[in-house]
């Protein structure tokens, strides 16, 4: 894959030419809010055939450099949950996210206000004894 940028201030157009086809975008940089993709200007998914692409990509671009964050749903905190089922939530994760570089444990929602507050202390606990790096369960 080749990734060709070419910048035209205050737009730089990033194209990435893959073996399944080309997908390109172009963002604008406003020094006062970061970089802006704006809606006048292209995206990299523009129609369904751009998906194998896209996929190809990630697949070859991002997998070393994105990190994740969470992973634990917030129902499992609720009471209706045993801690078994807690315990094979966060278990099955790990093997999920094996072998666990780039990936952050943690909630994407809010504790549910009649969770468990200890289950927070036992993913914890879970850390501990499954999320050694690298994560082989």
């Amino acid at each position: 894959m080749e990734v060709v940028v070419r910048r035209n201030p205050p737009f730089t157009t990033r194209e990435y030419r893959t073996p399944l086809g080309t997908v390109s975008e172009k963002v604008k940089f406003d020094p006062k809010q970061g970089v802006i993709i704006e809606q006048q200007v292209e995206y990299l998914f523009k129609s369904e055939k751009d998906y194998p692409v896209l996929e190809y990509v990630i697949e070859h671009t991002t997998l070393d450099r994105v990190t994740i964050w969470g992973g634990v749903p917030s129902q499992f905190f609720l009471p209706e949950y045993s801690d078994e089922e807690f315990d094979a939530c966060l278990i099955n994760l790990f093997r999920e996210v094996a072998p666990g570089y780039n990936f952050i444990v943690g909630m994407g929602e809010n504790l549910p206000f009649n969770g468990k507050i200890e289950r927070v202390g036992r993913i914890a606990e879970l850390i501990d004894k499954y999320g050694v790096l690298p994560i082989s369960i």
